[in-house]
């Protein structure tokens, strides 16, 4: 799920979600709370989107695109992102070489 999706499921819910500097501001019912929370652990993702950039999450690595960057710049930093992930083998890691 992307920052835009889970913002709008949010507004949608009735949460009210806004950045404070760098910090994630969530007001709404407690019944919500789930929900917040889950803003709350893809903060990066959320506070991207308030910021109207796009946010992607490869393995555990968040890059931000800049709203002028190409399919062709995507895919080449998406293919960097996803040969810096380590890579699991038999039950032990392995670190690319």
């Amino acid at each position: 799920m992307d920052g835009v999706t889970l913002s709008r499921e949010a507004a949608e819910s009735g949460l009210a979600v806004t950045a404070d500097g760098g910090r994630l501001v969530i007001q709404g019912p407690r019944r919500l709370e789930a929900l917040a929370g889950r803003l709350i652990a893809h903060k990066a993702m959320v506070m991207a989107a308030l910021a109207g950039e796009l946010v992607e999450i490869v393995g555990r690595t968040c890059i931000r695109f800049t709203a002028d960057a190409t399919e062709h710049d995507k895919a080449i930093v998406r293919a960097m992102a996803e040969w810096d992930e380590p890579r699991h083998t038999a039950g032990r890691r392995e670190e690319n070489t």
